[in-house]
């Protein structure tokens, strides 16, 4: 976390644009994660919540990796890859370059789609296909690559993305070529990601003392967008922890199941045609034995004659 590879975002200006903004909740995990220190009062794990993927309580404990991936990849989806995709898109835009955002499928056989489609960037004509991929490196499938070489995450992702749509974009077209977007939680992102932007910057403008500004901006667009999606993954609204309902005799042990059937009242398909519920009578021991007399019944309110006038 504090080997991010992530010189951009602590660099952006406040209110400067929205792109480079954090909010103070924002900036406050994504500075405490940097710092290595506990995340805890802006997670809400102090108010008896559990997690929303496993059902643990304190399970968003630590630095918030947990809940990075702990079942959060619709969350992951949400609020840090549609938000990086969008910035891509920008940046394509920007420079004059079509995007089209969620195209058509290139494989007729299976209808997998890429994030990103640029028309008129390639000189000879041909589609550009993009697709983002965010992981991380704390997971435990990634952990000890990431710690002998940074950008091993990075780099793993953007070969299963190669692997997935690289040969069906190579077939959909002469020239067609896909690039990997992959990106990891702390803020490094691989190579191919920012060699298209640069490329990206250069069709925008040819005056090249421009191009060091425009890319400064970008990647710091790119850099928040990750940071406040990692944040709002974290401090997502959590699920309540339902109440631990005892048994009146202080018993913890689990119910029998003859005594859940009794309670529940539950029959089988050939007990339907007998569904009488026998009922122990009372005897002298019975802390609700009693030998008055039961109460006559109350005498009813009015008459049939009276009601129906």
């Amino acid at each position: 976390l504090s080997f991010a590879g992530d010189p951009h975002s602590l660099s952006c200006v406040s209110h400067r644009s929205p792109l480079t903004t954090f909010s103070n909740t924002e900036f406050s995990i994504f500075i405490n994660r940097r710092l290595l220190q506990n995340i805890q009062p802006f997670t809400g794990s102090h108010g008896g919540l559990r997690c929303d993927g496993c059902g643990k309580s304190g399970c968003e404990m630590g630095f918030g990796d947990s809940l990075l991936s702990c079942n959060s990849l619709a969350h992951i989806t949400r609020f840090i890859h549609d938000p990086i995709k969008e910035v891509f898109a920008s940046i394509g835009r920007a420079s004059g370059v079509r995007v089209a955002l969620e195209p058509a499928s290139v494989s007729r056989q299976d209808r997998r789609r890429t994030d990103l489609k640029f028309s008129g960037l390639l000189a000879d004509g041909s589609q550009l296909y993009a697709d983002v991929t965010v992981t991380n490196p704390t997971c435990a499938s990634y952990v000890h690559d990431a710690a002998v070489m940074p950008g091993a995450t990075a780099a793993k992702a953007a070969v299963s993305k190669v692997d997935w749509h690289g040969a069906a974009v190579a077939s959909s077209g002469p020239g067609n070529i896909f690039i990997p977007l992959a990106f990891e939680m702390g803020g490094r992102l691989d190579p191919p990601a920012e060699a298209l932007v640069d490329a990206l910057i250069r069709a925008g403008t040819p005056d090249r003392r421009m191009w060091s500004p425009f890319k400064t901006f970008w990647m710091r667009a790119i850099a928040v967008a990750t940071q406040k999606g990692v944040a709002r993954v974290i401090s997502r609204p959590r699920l309540p922890q339902p109440p631990l309902l005892l048994p009146s005799n202080g018993n913890s042990a689990p119910p029998s199941a003859a005594n859940l059937a009794r309670l529940a009242h539950m029959t089988s398909v050939n007990d339907q045609t007998n569904d009488h519920v026998h009922v122990e009578p009372m005897n002298d021991q019975d802390p609700f034995h009693t030998t008055r007399s039961p109460q006559p019944s109350a005498a009813p309110v009015g008459n049939d004659a009276h009601m129906r006038s």
